[in-house]
């Protein structure tokens, strides 16, 4: 793709972004701290951002920088902190639930569901001792 495709595919797709979350150019300018006038030059194709603001404007669309640079037409990349995050967290629940369910078994500290107290070392005591197949 061509630099001159690239900045058609940046001001289609930021006049798209914008237009889809029902803002105006001079709103879009104030929320990214930045000038009407730039937002125009860069919908117009007159100018690209500079890095760093195509980063800020990525994460105020939730866009990846290729998707808005026209180089993917995905609009988030598989790596993106969105994408961990949500893993995270997945993993994070997953962990309580197994927790929680360990919790009902033995009870709150240590009281049986049936409030019965354990004494965890005789539980211990009692494992079978694991045998040695050499």
């Amino acid at each position: 793709m061509s630099e001159g495709e690239r900045n058609a595919t940046f001001k289609q797709r930021l006049k798209q972004l914008r237009k889809q979350q029902e803002l105006t150019q001079e709103q879009l300018a104030e929320k990214i701290h930045i000038s009407l006038h730039t937002v125009q030059r860069w919908e117009s194709g007159k100018s690209l951002p500079a890095v760093d603001i195509l980063l800020t404007l990525s994460q105020f669309f939730n866009v990846s920088t290729d998707y808005l640079t026209g180089v993917s037409n995905r609009k988030k990349s598989s790596n993106s902190k969105v994408a961990v995050k949500k893993k995270v967290a997945e993993t994070k629940n997953t962990i309580y639930d197994e927790f929680d369910g360990l919790d009902r078994l033995l009870g709150v500290n240590g009281q049986t569901t049936s409030g019965q107290a354990i004494d965890y070392n005789t539980v211990v005591e009692e494992t079978p001792p694991k045998k040695d197949f050499k």
